[in-house]
């Protein structure tokens, strides 16, 4: 089942009205865009965000960009794929996720998810990881504007010459984050 609940706001209806968000849903794949009718010259600069949460199947490949509010996602789901997203993404179980230039922080969620691997480029504000019960993880860090506030204790951490190695057994699951302006917090829940 799939369920996509988009919440758009802004300041003028004639704001509302100069943008739209295009929902393409095939079965192998769903993908969101925000779309901006700049080609209209009341529509050039607007005071306007959407706010997004989905529940799709498990086997779902997710793309999402140019959201200009929040991202839910509940899983799990195989992949997520999300670039400029102005508001905090929050991802519960996720196999694969590749995920650019991030203005609200965010919150991933291994959970019950296949392991696959995680990409993360660019965030503003604090990134949280839950390893879930995941005791084979590597995650990469560089260019980190923050502190590591948080690690479990099984994690071995290292500082490397581009930033720091956060290893869990023999560091099956691998995640690279760089560029994070913000803390980075790691949990088992």
């Amino acid at each position: 089942m799939v369920d996509i609940e988009v919440r758009r706001t802004a300041a003028t209806q004639g704001e509302l009205d100069c943008h739209e968000v295009k929902i393409d849903h095939r079965p192998d794949r769903i993908t969101i865009t925000q779309v901006q009718f700049a080609d209209r010259r009341e529509c050039r600069t607007i005071r306007a965000s959407q706010s997004l949460t989905l529940q799709v199947p498990s086997d779902a490949l997710l793309r999402v960009s140019a959201i200009a509010g929040e991202l839910q996602v509940s899983g799990p789901v195989k992949a997520v794929a999300a670039e400029s997203i102005a508001g905090h993404v929050s991802i519960a179980g996720a196999g694969t996720v590749d995920l650019v230039s991030l203005a609200g922080g965010l919150s991933l969620s291994l959970g019950d998810a296949s392991p696959g691997s995680a990409r993360i480029d660019s965030v503003v504000g604090v990134v949280e990881l839950d390893v879930a019960e995941r005791h084979d993880v590597e995650i990469r860090i560089s260019a980190l504007q923050g502190k590591i506030r948080s690690v479990p204790p099984d994690f071995v951490r290292l500082e490397m010459n581009d930033g720091y190695l956060l290893r869990s057994g023999t560091g099956g699951t691998p995640l690279s984050i760089s560029s994070i302006n913000g803390d980075l917090v790691v949990r088992r829940k």
